[in-house]
């Protein structure tokens, strides 16, 4: 154990590092989970590194090449596929080796410099530090990896600094040390851990009262970042839009409770954003357009015209109140009810679409809102925007005389330079690549106004698949178009997927669509509910002129609020109120049966032979090349170096047939127990050589020749008795090294 034991310093260290990096980035490496095989590849790849540094020159040599012909043939699989996003959806192939080659390499660093192994334990509590205070989502192994590491640096270190006797080799020490320290990590995996392991009330509460009297305090202070923030609105691609600031994703950051109407479910908007790039969505609209205003006054307006005006849009007052939360945004139902007095009543000003405070709001702040919603995927729903009349100067001034509304939204040439600003604000251009060219072509055949055209668009887009961990993006996903071409071919996302693919086909039709991020909120009938970072959301809003900005939140399992049954459906009980009725697929929501691809088993054999041609050939110029190296060199020696080596050859092939000289024997009674078992010529070269040890001679190139004649007539016994091991070890020049 001794001897190889040193040999396994650098794996102790490099395999569970290499595994908690892979666990930690797995996604970056374009997999879709670190499993078993991801982890033992890793593992693996540490051994073939311990491998190398234990061999020596040709083997050495032989088993680099063997492995790089290996990766070659992975990356050549690529390229006889004809499959051009290859290399990009398999880097791991060649990332893995790549991050197990750099712990092995820090490894062998820790072996030999003790400053090393201090910076090596410094980097290890820094990570483990990060992930608590960034809020890394880590798994547990991933953790106790990190910390095994940690341990072993520790119990390095500390056999280094001891004073001791026997073996004081700390490489060695660890390796013995590194069996118990995995048995403990094994330990640890295998005790059951609760979700909330630590749920001591008293504890609990304790630290919410300094949570709160902390949060009282920091909107006191300028320094604070405003909370909402936190929700990236663009593509963090982490699995929750919420970002790193919110270290608690289940704290209550509002508390929100009816005050008339009980909507089983409603979105919060809290910012509208007009502009995407470098795939982030931004809202740049800063001044006041009282926006919110003119667009409930535009909707109100053509509901005057109906009857029933409750089948199309459902009125509701809530109260919202900040908990562990602190933010200049004012977040609101979809249509909100600005009246004349409301904005000076809750000291908050206009950007665009967004209402915000002039000073960050914290806990305990609490306003009530009035708004509506809309009946978005009902049938009577799209017959009122196909029949919607334009709106009259006549018809806004009879809304305004009697509603309670600014003197400036009276005004209907403001409302006609409001709408002017909307085409010019929200309305960005576009082009299409090919495959969504194609799609919206299927979806929408038949359609025969905008919103209809929107309408397919959205229910195609809520047959794709809902998912928390999408993944990084590829390299060439860069822009709207990439995006879209992206989104389309993967048909799986998250909200911020699903609301930014709508907002941007709705440019594609002309229509003015913004993207827009808050909370999704579930009451079923409850007095509050609390609101947490869990609840964080993104939809898109479409503006449709004569009707105004309409709400398209087409994230699977997030289309609950956007039906109910009309007045005459509910008298004849067809739908109950609040359900949502099985509205039929279109064609590109049915799900589509995957091809399954020919496994192309010729190129396969092709690739193989080609690999077995270029490993034969490799081994065999290293062959030949080390026998012509070996051979020259010793011709080059001088006499007395030439004997020490031919006396090193005859001890070896004499091991390989099993007679190894003991300790404890003089040259005398080695050759005297070998003469029993060999034949006179095979031994004679022992005097030759015991005259070079003792005595003084004079003819140098005899002795070398008795040495040389001795070796060939071992290597002849060798070739009689062990065939297959001779053939072996001819191969690999073993026999004149």
């Amino acid at each position: 154990m001794g001897k190889y034991g040193r040999y396994l310093y650098e794996c102790v260290l490099a395999v569970p590092l290499s595994i908690a990096v892979l666990l930690l980035c797995y996604e970056d490496l374009g997999l879709n989970k670190a499993g078993f095989f991801p982890c033992c590849y890793a593992a693996a790849s540490c051994g073939a590194c311990a491998f190398l540094l234990y061999l020596k020159g040709k083997d050495r040599l032989l088993a680099a090449g063997t492995i790089a012909v290996l990766l070659g043939l992975a990356g050549a699989y690529g390229l006889i596929t004809d499959d051009k996003q290859y290399y990009s959806s398999h880097s791991y192939i060649w990332l893995i080796p790549a991050i197990s080659a750099g712990c092995f390499l820090g490894g062998f660093l820790c072996k030999k410099l003790r400053l090393f192994r201090y910076l090596a334990a410094v980097g290890v509590i820094a990570s483990l530090v990060s992930f608590l205070v960034f809020d890394f989502y880590v798994t547990k192994l991933c953790v106790m990896l990190f910390l095994s590491v940690l341990i072993l640096l520790l119990a390095d270190e500390t056999q280094v600094m001891w004073k001791r006797s026997g073996r004081t080799d700390h490489a060695l020490h660890l390796t013995f040390v590194a069996p118990f320290v995995f048995l403990w990590l094994l330990f640890c995996l295998l005790f059951p851990v609760g979700k909330d392991p630590y749920n001591w009330n008293i504890i609990r509460n304790l630290w919410n009262k300094i949570t709160d009297i902390g949060i009282s305090i920091s909107q006191w202070g300028s320094g604070k970042g405003d909370d909402f923030d936190s929700f990236s609105p663009g593509f963090s691609e982490s699995a929750r839009i919420i970002g790193g600031r919110m270290k608690d994703n289940s704290a209550v950051l509002l508390r929100v409770e009816p005050v008339m109407g009980t909507p089983p479910s409603f979105r919060l908007a809290g910012e509208a954003c007009d502009t995407f790039r470098n795939m982030e969505w931004t809202a740049t609209i800063t001044d006041s357009k009282r926006e919110p205003e003119f667009d409930t006054l535009e909707t109100r307006c053509a509901l005057e015209k109906v009857r029933n005006a409750t089948d199309y849009m459902q009125s509701m007052e809530i109260r919202v109140t900040y908990r562990k939360f602190t933010s200049r945004h004012l977040f609101v139902p979809d249509k909100v009810v600005i009246r004349g007095t409301t904005l000076a009543a809750l000291t908050v000003s206009e950007q665009g679409r967004n209402l915000v405070y002039a000073k960050k709001k914290g806990l305990n702040n609490q306003y009530v809102v009035n708004g509506y919603r809309v009946n978005l995927l009902h049938s009577a729903f799209s017959d009122l925007i196909r029949n919607a009349p334009a709106i009259t100067e006549e018809d806004w001034k009879q809304l305004t005389s009697r509603a309670d509304v600014s003197a400036y939204a009276k005004s209907y040439d403001n409302f006609l330079r409001y709408r002017e600003n909307i085409r010019k604000d929200y309305l960005k251009p576009i082009t299409l690549p090919d495959s969504a060219k194609a799609f919206v072509e299927e979806v929408t055949a038949g359609a025969e106004t905008p919103f209809e055209r929107m309408l397919r668009i959205g229910q195609a887009l809520n047959g794709f698949s809902y998912t928390a961990s999408p993944g990084r993006f590829p390299s060439y996903v860069k822009d709207a178009s990439s995006f879209l071409e992206y989104f389309l071919s993967a048909r799986r996302g998250y909200c911020s997927h699903f609301a930014t693919a709508m907002t941007l086909f709705a440019w594609s039709e002309g229509l003015p669509a913004r993207y827009v991020h808050g909370f999704s909120v579930t009451l079923n009938d409850r007095a509050s509910v609390d609101v947490t970072g869990d609840n964080a959301h993104a939809w898109c809003e479409i503006y449709f002129e004569n009707i105004g900005w309409i709400p398209f939140d087409i994230t699977p399992g997030f289309t609950n609020d956007a039906y109910w049954a009309t007045s005459s459906e509910r008298n004849d009980r067809i739908w109950d109120s609040g359900s949502t009725p099985s509205t039929p697929r279109t064609p590109a929501q049915e799900p589509e049966e995957e091809e399954k691809t020919p496994v192309p088993i010729k190129e396969i054999l092709f690739l193989v032979l080609i690999g077995i041609a270029i490993l034969f050939a490799f081994t065999v110029l290293v062959l030949l090349a080390d026998r012509v190296i070996t051979l020259s060199r010793f011709a080059r020696l001088s006499d007395t170096d030439k004997v020490s080596a031919l006396y090193r050859r005859n001890c070896r092939v004499l091991s390989y047939l099993g007679l190894p000289m003991k300790k404890e024997e003089t040259l005398s009674d080695y050759k005297a127990r070998l003469s029993a078992s060999l034949p006179k010529k095979a031994i004679s070269w022992i005097d030759s050589y015991e005259q070079f040890l003792y005595g003084t001679p004079d003819d140098m190139p005899r002795i070398v020749k008795s040495l040389a004649s001795g070796n060939r007539s071992l290597i002849e016994v060798f070739r009689k008795q062990h065939r297959r091991k001779y053939l072996l070890y001819v191969i690999g020049n073993r026999l004149i090294h």
